[in-house]
């Protein structure tokens, strides 16, 4: 294990791993309710707030997962990677409603927002399908208690 990190109500465990999963555990049973297998190195650090879950890896990358569905965990996630935040790996993570600030071991820190990367995905997806009319493109946004 390389991070844990515990949600603000202290009912579920997040866990980083060198098998670059994240592990989310519910602490009142015990019992491992899901496995994100996106990163593609190993996890150093995490981060809650309310439904959304960040976190750091080895390749510089930052992830973000929205666990809106308390009770159905695998088939509701949905994930953002950040890919090459950083030229070293992510060392810490912090998350707010609308940034996600990053510090590496490269002597950077990044606030990033997560509102205008999708902004800007959305511009490139418009972009890459000029004249192609009647397309609708749906963003999803993290739920916050």
């Amino acid at each position: 294990m390389t991070g844990l990190q515990l949600n603000a109500a202290s009912t579920l465990l997040a866990s980083g791993s060198y098998d670059g999963t994240v592990r989310l555990w519910n602490l009142g049973s015990g019992d491992q309710v899901a496995v994100f297998n996106e990163p593609q190195h190993f996890v150093r650090c995490l981060s809650f707030k309310g439904n959304a879950l960040a976190a750091g890896d080895f390749g510089g990358n930052v992830h973000l997962w929205d666990l809106k569905g308390v009770d159905d965990y695998q088939h509701r996630k949905r994930h953002r990677c950040f890919a090459s935040s950083h030229k070293g790996h992510v060392v810490s993570v912090q998350i707010d409603a609308r940034r996600i600030v990053s510090g590496s071991r490269d002597k950077t820190a990044l606030v990033q927002d997560f509102w205008a990367k999708m902004l800007e995905e959305l511009k490139r997806r418009r972009k890459e399908r000029e004249g192609d009319r009647g397309k609708t493109y749906r963003f999803w946004r993290p739920s916050y208690r």
